[in-house]
């Protein structure tokens, strides 16, 4: 192992990836990350690795100044943003992509060591209480409990920023959000990342919008239901997206927003649940 980090070749919100030894990356939490939230992850990634997920396998951990690190292989590749920044992959590909991802995790059974969407929910409320008012708590509860009994293996973060393509296939490389979840709460998580929270993720608001659709569009084509429904479906766990995002507390600086939109959904009469 190297005595110190090598070039830094990736950065996200919650860790920065940098070269390690032959082959290999570390992606090395950011100082004050919660070594709990990084010791999830990577349980996650070890659990959908061994279930045959497009995961990493995690080579090892270690700790730098502090920083608690995966060891995983690097692969010889793109992220699926950056390829559609520079052109080489279209949205409508993009989207194909990320549908055909989200569909061989949803065929799956969730591994054991995969928490439920309730169980998550319930463990960021007692950790971050302030994040989300009482009495919306309550309300998100009582619209969980509307939801189908359907578990799937979701990401809860599939956008193509965590998407690295290879001569190996399309890998997903951020694991923290990962629930056993209805597979429309998945998607509506991509949809409110893509269209609501980072907007600028592939360049112009349209073209994460065009990315989006197309993702929506083949998955409902692959999982054999009609457009009309999907959308029912989405709108009914936009709120629950809404409230997960709240709860991790990413993109504070659209807290009053993402709040907003939650306790209007949450108060009017939802869709049926698809």
């Amino acid at each position: 192992m190297p005595q110190k980090l090598g070039d830094i070749i990736g950065t996200g919100a919650t860790a920065d990836v940098h070269i390690w030894a032959p082959g290999q990356v570390l992606k090395l939490y950011k100082p004050r990350f919660p070594q709990l939230l990084a010791l999830h992850e990577l349980n996650m990634t070890r659990a959908v690795f061994r279930a045959g997920g497009p995961a990493l396998e995690v080579l090892g951990t270690t700790t730098v100044d502090g920083r608690f690190g995966l060891i995983l292989p690097r692969l010889d590749g793109s992220s699926l943003l950056q390829l559609v920044r520079g052109g080489a992959v279209t949205p409508d590909e993009a989207g194909k992509v990320l549908a055909a991802l989200a569909r061989a995790l949803h065929e799956a059974a969730p591994p054991l060591e995969v928490p439920t969407l309730e169980q998550t929910l319930a463990g960021l409320a007692r950790r971050s209480p302030e994040r989300l008012p009482a009495d919306i708590l309550s309300a998100l509860a009582v619209h969980l409990r509307q939801m189908p009994a359907r578990q799937a293996l979701c990401n809860a973060d599939l956008h193509p920023g965590n998407v690295i393509v290879s001569a190996q296939g399309p890998r997903l490389i951020d694991w923290l959000g990962t629930v056993a979840a209805v597979p429309a709460f998945d998607l509506a998580m991509s949809q409110l990342i893509m269209t609501e929270l980072v907007p600028h993720m592939a360049g112009d608001l349209k073209r994460t919008q065009d990315l989006n659709t197309a993702l929506q569009h083949e998955y409902t084509a692959r999982a054999g239901v009609t457009p009309a429904a999907w959308n029912d479906a989405l709108a009914v766990h936009l709120p629950v997206a809404r409230a997960f995002a709240l709860l991790t507390g990413s993109f504070p600086v659209l807290r009053p927003q993402l709040l907003a939109n939650v306790v209007a959904s949450l108060v009017s009469d939802p869709a049926e649940p698809r």
